[in-house]
């Protein structure tokens, strides 16, 4: 019974944290939420990130169309999507809170060509056979329909390139708060499965007693 007690204080503690921090340089910066589910980009963000945020754009799937984000301008969306991935221009540089809560991660990505990602997750994924690219993780076609990644880190090492099954790859992983652009051939499905923690516990109403007060 002790030993069960710990293990509940231990998640509680959990829920509580964050993952870790995303350093928004000046300029521009490839992202993708940490979330499980669509969210107000303002409401994400919060008001101190908000306010160096120059605009934010992404590139449609659905109608190959770019979209705009400004906070007292155009508006051609509202929400951030899970495993989407953003451009977003900085006025000055801030730091996002990412959430831990979320270690699954989920990606669907239909017909060929260029498709701007990220994994959702509050986990690093190792771009190998043994986390990412694990055999029964691909839902939807195959490995090989997947041609290349570029991840672009605007704090330091700047662009660079995956491709699956070669040497001397330079991104070797896909972290938590990064954008990343997937070459295709072909449609592709991957799905880490993991736990949403939020689903381990009620949801709280404002102001209500509750584990994230």
């Amino acid at each position: 019974m002790q030993t069960i007690f710990k293990c509940i204080l231990f998640v509680l503690c959990y829920v509580q944290s964050y993952a870790g921090q995303l350093n928004l340089v000046q300029g521009w910066n490839l992202f993708s939420p940490v979330i499980s589910a669509e969210v107000d980009v303002a409401t994400h963000l919060g008001t101190d990130v908000v306010s160096g945020v120059n605009k934010i754009w992404v590139f449609d799937q659905a109608d190959s169309q770019w979209k705009k984000w400004e906070q007292n301008g155009t508006q051609n969306f509202t929400n951030f999507k899970p495993s989407q991935g953003y451009w977003i221009k900085m006025n000055s540089a801030k730091t996002l809170n990412l959430s831990d809560s979320v270690s699954r991660f989920s990606i669907s990505l239909s017909g060929a060509g260029w498709k701007l990602t990220g994994t959702s997750s509050s986990t690093q994924r190792v771009l190998d056979d043994t986390d990412f690219f694990k055999p029964s993780n691909i839902t939807t076609g195959t490995k090989s329909n997947l041609t290349k990644i570029w991840g672009y880190d605007a704090s330091g090492s700047g662009w660079r390139k995956h491709v699956p099954d070669a040497a001397n790859n330079q991104l070797l992983t896909m972290d938590p708060g990064y954008g990343y652009w997937f070459k295709l051939g072909d449609s592709i499905g991957i799905d880490g499965g993991g736990v949403d923690l939020n689903s381990l516990f009620p949801p709280v109403c404002p102001g209500c007693p509750g584990f994230n007060n």
